[in-house]
């Protein structure tokens, strides 16, 4: 899985114009969390969640998934089941990968429902970072932009900034951005404070 991972980060740096090894490098010796859920039938499913919407905080999430639909993502406001297909791994991409690409990758708004007919069963791989490596746009992709969209931030420091986040129902990244109309940072303190 890590070198599936690897793989489509390689695929991803090349996109972007940057080096191959880019993401490689920026992940450092990096993370893996694997996740195994089972979704009993569900007699109610539309009064629960199977897993509640979310953005995951690494950098990529390879699913694989029995053919149960449940995955769902949030396009254009509204929530689109996402098909399963034998045989393949649904990868999905995280904050990490938003803020590295400097905004080109996003980051998706997930979650999962139940079914009331059959049980579903997935098994998740993510891949982050290490705690310590900073999380940032790649210089390069700044410069082509014309400045960075996003505040630079240790990820173990993001992580602790999503659980924050999140809970009030916003994208982690926005406390990072870059304020649209005055292209002006968070000051650093607002930042700690948020992350505290």
């Amino acid at each position: 899985m890590r070198v599936l991972a690897l793989n489509i980060a390689e695929a991803i740096s090349q996109g972007l114009g940057l080096e191959r090894d880019h993401i490689k490098k920026a992940f450092g010796q990096g993370w893996q969390i694997m996740a195994a859920n089972f979704y009993p039938q569900c007699p109610q499913p539309n009064l629960t969640l199977g897993v509640s919407q979310h953005w995951d905080k690494g950098a990529l999430t390879l699913l694989m998934q029995n053919d149960v639909d449940g995955l769902q993502v949030k396009h254009k406001g509204r929530w689109v089941a996402v098909r399963p297909t034998p045989g393949m791994f649904t990868v999905t991409l995280g904050n990490y990968m938003e803020e590295l690409s400097n905004g080109k990758y996003k980051s998706i708004q997930h979650r999962t429902v139940v079914n009331k007919e059959r049980m579903r069963i997935t098994v998740s791989v993510g891949h982050r970072p290490e705690h310590d490596a900073i999380m940032a746009p790649a210089h390069q992709l700044v410069e082509k932009d014309g400045g960075p969209r996003f505040k630079s931030l240790r990820f173990g420091d993001n992580i602790k900034l999503q659980k924050t986040i999140v809970s009030k129902g916003k994208h982690a990244l926005e406390a990072l951005a870059f304020h649209q109309d005055t292209a002006v940072m968070p000051s650093q303190s607002a930042v700690e404070r948020t992350v505290e």
